[in-house]
């Protein structure tokens, strides 16, 4: 018994002699103040280099070590990571020396594109596909990269709309290939949609994530929810199909979620409102009759339009604002074919954009909307040249910056003839233009 007492003591003071060996009560183990460069959430694009640099102490008679995933790259304070590969990489950096070690572990992931922006193309109806290309910034321009990441693959027949939700991109064709998704990783397709519920094989036209498991596809026959995971549509959306419930009254357009719900237009009827939880019908009635849309603007409020009005949907209370345009001018939305809105709302400042057609149903301006102050819809904000036409959703707004990226062809209608042009989102100037010639059909400016 004494013997075990004496052992006890003995383990016990050797116990706390271990714990007063710490980098805070022994200068000499190496601390790592921290690693230059290596951020929470780090991303970067194949091609690029990053240098980590570790802050360490002390330096004296440390040794150093590098590894990626589990393989030993460098025995220097920094190391320079130029990835060749798309994917999750870890990186961890180790400090020893005789009197003990430390070490910080990170994650980086590598995409195939990093920043800029995407613009979706419907493609030349009976002869092509649609498309996507790559803009990592407005004067480069990467074509088609959908069909260089999947050889053999295509979008749908007139691809109007795309959205990136959960760690990929979701793109929306009428016909054909209606929903597809590509990994943000890389862009490869991440399989086919299966129309599972009765109705939602109908035209495509937007899409919206509720969360990392479903989300909702509205189509040219009401909107259904999908399964994310197995990528087929699972319920309809009752009532989605409007009052008509058939042909050009079950049309459903733009979709968002936010809040505790998700709103869908129905082209003829205006905003029907579900529940998140459950997918049920909120209000038998339509919240307003808006068939344009949605944008949010930066204090979270959700707007529609009907042309001549705009509507502020608040997500949380439902209630809704209605505020009458100027005499004469109407937010544009194509009357013989859905496309996306000309229709945006900036995210550094609490302010819309919109496009209203001229003679002729030339769109040609953008509009500015402080919100509040009608004033500001005095004259347009922003127009492009004499040849140069708003096509599709027309532009939208950079997150980050503020400007506009606008897509223009050289007739109402649409030809060859592309040019890219960038608009100060404070003063309308034209900041950049970038032409170029083939018969794609811009539809929507897609943020990265």
């Amino acid at each position: 018994m004494k013997r075990f007492f004496y052992t006890m003591i003995l383990a016990a003071a050797l116990a706390v002699g271990f714990m007063s060996c710490s980098k805070e009560d022994d200068p000499d183990i190496p601390a790592i103040a921290g690693i230059e460069n290596a951020e929470d959430n780090l991303s970067m694009a194949v091609g690029e280099s990053i240098t980590f640099t570790a802050s360490v102490t002390p330096t004296e008679q440390t040794e150093y070590q590098w590894r990626l995933d589990g393989q030993e790259v460098s025995t220097e304070l920094a190391y320079t990571f130029a990835p060749k590969q798309t994917g999750e990489y870890i990186l961890k950096f180790t400090a020893t020396n005789v009197s003990g070690t430390d070490s910080r572990e990170f994650t980086v992931s590598v995409v195939l594109y990093k920043g800029g922006f995407f613009v979706i193309n419907e493609g030349s109806f009976g002869r092509t596909m649609g498309s996507v290309d790559y803009f990592a910034d407005a004067s480069t321009r990467t074509p088609h990269v959908y069909q260089t990441a999947n050889p053999g693959k295509e979008l749908g027949n007139t691809t109007e709309f795309g959205t990136k939700w959960n760690g990929n991109y979701y793109f929306v064709s009428k016909q054909d290939r209606t929903l597809v998704k590509a990994s943000a990783t890389d862009f490869v397709d991440g399989g086919e949609y299966s129309a599972a519920v009765a109705g939602s094989d109908a035209d495509g036209r937007s899409f919206a994530g509720i969360d990392e498991n479903y989300g909702v596809y509205t189509t040219s026959n009401g909107a259904y929810v999908v399964d994310l995971n197995t990528f087929k549509s699972v319920s309809y959306l009752e009532g989605s199909r409007g009052v008509g419930s058939t042909g050009m009254s079950a049309q459903c357009g733009g979709a968002i979620t936010a809040g505790d719900y998700i709103f869908v237009i129905n082209v003829k009827d205006g905003v029907y409102v579900y529940s998140k939880a459950d997918r049920s019908l909120v209000r038998s009635e339509v919240l307003c009759p808006a068939h344009i849309g949605f944008v949010q603007s930066k204090d979270g409020n959700i707007w529609a339009s009907d042309g001549p009005s705009l509507y502020c949907i608040n997500p949380k209370t439902l209630a809704v604002t209605k505020t009458d345009l100027p005499d004469g001018l109407e937010v544009y939305s194509d009357q013989w074919a859905w496309k996306p809105a000309m229709f945006d709302a900036s995210a550094t400042e609490n302010v819309l954009y919109f496009a209203s057609a001229g003679d002729n149903y030339a769109v040609q301006n953008i509009y500015r909307y402080q919100i509040g102050d009608a004033s500001s819809l005095a004259q347009p904000f922003a127009t492009g040249g004499a040849n140069d036409y708003l096509y599709g959703g027309g532009f939208r707004v950079d997150p980050v910056s503020g400007d506009l990226v606008a897509t223009f062809v050289g007739v109402s209608w649409g030809d060859d003839q592309n040019k890219l042009v960038v608009f100060d989102g404070k003063t309308g100037a034209e900041k950049s233009r970038l032409e170029y010639q083939e018969y794609l059909f811009p539809t929507m400016v897609l943020f990265n």
